[in-house]
């Protein structure tokens, strides 16, 4: 049940920063065409259909970021975790992942203006790192906190059961919360089926 509850949870995410990076690429190009580039910091005006010859590069980021947030660790830390274990495996995703862009620029010899990669690169970690902080917010929140816990009585041995418990909160930490303890060796099968 834990499994699948997190294999869906990862599911989801995925499809979402998939989105967000997909995003961040269109931004990416519309922020370059803005007057700004050019007139404070020098750079020529970008043709209006640069994006055009590019946008199929918009599935391959879609398909290949959450296959690189995924090797990073980024979606196998606690749900409920520090911005430090979230940080790094990102900054590394979207270093990797502006450098595969890059790569595809050149050998496909795409016309790509000049500060598009890093524009990707920045607004990719700022969706990706905005969405995780209200996804934060909200399960951090007290009611979620009460509704997202799994809660489980550890059945077997005093030792078995201490085993279990020190496992159980090494991996799942906040996601499950031990509401008792039932020693098979000394209690019948059927009280344990009997409790509330």
């Amino acid at each position: 049940m834990l499994q699948r509850d997190r294999q869906i949870r990862t599911q989801s995410q995925q499809v979402a920063d998939a989105c967000l990076f997909a995003a961040s690429f269109w931004l990416a190009f519309s922020l370059r065409g803005t007057t700004f580039f050019h007139d404070w910091i020098g750079l020529e005006n970008i043709h209006q259909d640069a994006f055009e010859q590019v946008a199929w590069l918009i599935f391959v980021i879609a398909a290949a970021a959450p296959l690189v947030l995924q090797s990073q660790g980024f979606y196998n830390r606690q749900v409920v975790s520090s911005r430090q274990a979230m940080f790094w495996p990102l900054v590394r995703s979207c270093v990797i992942v502006t450098t595969g862009l890059v790569l595809m620029f050149f050998l496909f010899r795409a016309n790509a203006p000049r500060g598009v990669a890093v524009l990707f690169a920045v607004i990719a970690f700022a969706l990706v790192w905005i969405k995780e902080e209200m996804l934060l917010i909200v399960l951090r929140s007290r009611m979620a906190k009460a509704q997202y816990r799994r809660r489980i009585i550890l059945a077997g041995i005093p030792s078995e059961t201490a085993r279990l418990r020190r496992g159980f909160l090494v991996r799942h930490g906040d996601e499950v919360e031990i509401m008792a303890e039932f020693n098979v060796a000394s209690s019948p099968i059927s009280e344990l089926i009997e409790r509330p």
